[in-house]
C-alpha cells in the first residue's frame, strides 16, 4: 500500500498514479466485502489456495510487464495491465489470505495459548511488513522492478505449497478435531519415513 502510487509511476500507465491508488483502495474494500460472503460458503483451504494462486499470478504479470518494459518493448497497448494486476492482487488478498490467515490460526490454536500466539504473530507480520517496505526500493534500484515482483511471486508460491501440504481444513471442526487431523498427518509422515529407512537398511544388507 505504501508504494502504490510509486508503482503506478514506474509502470507509466494510462491512469494517473493518484487515480490508480484510489481504484486499488476501492478494490481492497471489494475484496473485504467478498470475504464476508465467501468465508461462509467455501472451505478455508480452498479460499487460501485460490487467493495464493491469484496473488502469485498478479505478481508474475507485473514482473513480466516490467521486464518487457525495461527491455524497451512497446507496451502502450498494455498500459492497463498494471492496474488490473494490482487490483486483482488486492481483491485476492482481501478475500483470502488477509483475513483467513488469522481465522485459521485462531481455529487451530488452543484457547489457552491463542491470545499469546496471535500477539506474537502480529509482531512477526508487522516486522516482515516493515522489512518488505525497506527492502523493496533497494531491490528495485539494484536489480530492477521485475526482480522485486518475481521474488514476491516466489513467496506466494511458498505460501501456496505450505497451504496445500501443511494447513488443515478447519471449517466446521473443533480444536480437538483439528488436532486429531494434524496428528494423523504427522503419524502418516512418520510411518512413511520409517518405511523408507527400512527399505534403505534392507538394500544395504
Amino acid at each position: 500500500d505504501q508504494y502504490t502510487v510509486i508503482i503506478f509511476e514506474l509502470a507509466n500507465t494510462s491512469l494517473s498514479p493518484t487515480d490508480g491508488a484510489i481504484v486499488v483502495t476501492a478494490m481492497h474494500i471489494v475484496g473485504s466485502w467478498l470475504a464476508t460472503i465467501t468465508i461462509g460458503y467455501f472451505q478455508r483451504r480452498t479460499l487460501l489456495v485460490i487467493s495464493c494462486l491469484m496473488m502469485m499470478s498478479c505478481h508474475i504479470l507485473f514482473a513480466i510487464f516490467f521486464l518487457l518494459r525495461n527491455a524497451e518493448y512497446d507496451l502502450s497497448s498494455w498500459s492497463w495491465l498494471p492496474l488490473v494486476a494490482l487490483s486483482g492482487y488486492t481483491v485476492a488478498y482481501g478475500m483470502g489470505l488477509g483475513p483467513l490467515a488469522f481465522i485459521v490460526a485462531v481455529e487451530v490454536l488452543r484457547p489457552d495459548i491463542a491470545t499469546l500466539a496471535m500477539a506474537m504473530a502480529m509482531v512477526v507480520v508487522n516486522g516482515l511488513g516493515f522489512i518488505t517496505v525497506k527492502v523493496f526500493p533497494f531491490v528495485t534500484t539494484e536489480f530492477g522492478n521485475h526482480v522485486s515482483f518475481f521474488i514476491l511471486a516466489g513467496f506466494c508460491a511458498l505460501t501456496l505449497l505450505f497451504t496445500i501440504f501443511v494447513v488443515p481444513e478447519t471449517k466446521g471442526r473443533s480444536v480437538v478435531s483439528t488436532y486429531e487431523l494434524l496428528n494423523r498427518k504427522k503419524s502418516e509422515v512418520t510411518d512413511n519415513d520409517k518405511k523408507i529407512d527400512d527399505c534403505y537398511v534392507w538394500e544395504k544388507a
